[in-house]
């Protein structure tokens, strides 16, 4: 199989006409409708996640509250849910949203680091 490619003559080609290479400076992209891109997103796909977890405010062991250790309870924004007993200290572990507590995943008497989660809501 043989192929002919006619020869191209480049020396006509003026600065700047299409096709033409040339060097591309920041100030020369532009974006012709910065808002198209959130425009796709909002007839794309989208992914409700209602479940939420609840961090440990620093690390230590985990007392969770005698009445939030069950599932199914129902609790409020900033709710104490349990304490983390650190060195010397203990601190809150209160929850940022209300909810439904569907469980907890750090035991009693668990050492837990600082940000680790240690329970978990459904949002409504």
């Amino acid at each position: 199989v043989q192929i002919d490619v006619a020869p191209t003559d480049l020396s006509s080609a003026a600065e700047g006409a299409p096709g033409t290479p040339r060097e591309v400076g920041p100030g020369d992209v532009t974006v012709a409708d910065p808002h198209a891109r959130d425009a796709h997103l909002a007839h794309g796909e989208r992914l409700g996640v209602p479940e939420r977890v609840i961090l440990a405010p620093i690390a230590g062991s985990f007392r969770p509250l005698a009445d939030q250790a069950g599932n199914g309870n129902d609790i409020d924004e900033k709710q104490v849910i349990g304490f983390v007993e650190g060195q010397g200290h203990s601190a809150p572990v209160q929850s940022p949203f209300g909810g439904l507590l569907m469980g907890l995943m750090a035991h009693a008497g668990e050492r837990v680091r600082e940000g680790q989660p240690v329970a978990w809501i459904r949002v409504a």
